[in-house]
């Protein structure tokens, strides 16, 4: 049977090695997790509004009620053009919004960028 000893190992070099290593899996979590944060901010909502505009700035804004996990029920998301991936994403986005308050039928929003009201990209028509 083989003991393993403590003798002769340098303890300082052992914790600044675990160091390391535990640092370097925190920073591996972090950019594997980079939009960790971003979420459907609707699913199955009903939009009861859009505006063309909001604050005057390069995006449009939607207001859903209902649906599931509602994170921003009574309140408009915005979809600003500096979150869609081009200005064509953008205008079809806006386009979805119109035909689904037209049609009546549910949308999913999603925000990539975190759970917030103000940067949504993503509109999903659903029937």
């Amino acid at each position: 049977m083989m003991k393993t000893s403590l003798a002769g190992q340098n303890p300082v070099l052992s914790l600044s090695s675990r160091f390391v290593a535990n640092a370097l899996v925190v920073i591996a979590f972090a950019l594997a997790s980079t939009n960790a944060f971003a979420n459907y901010l609707v699913t199955d909502g009903t939009v009861v509004g859009v505006a063309n505009t909001s604050g005057n700035q390069t995006n449009f804004g939607v207001l859903v009620t209902g649906g599931s996990g509602n994170l921003c029920d009574g309140v408009y998301i915005e979809f600003p053009e500096a979150d869609a991936p081009n200005k064509e994403a953008h205008a079809r986005a806006y386009a979805t919004a119109l035909a689904a308050l037209t049609a009546g039928l549910p949308v999913r929003i999603y925000n990539y960028v975190d759970a917030t009201c103000s940067r949504a990209s993503y509109i999903e028509i659903r029937r």
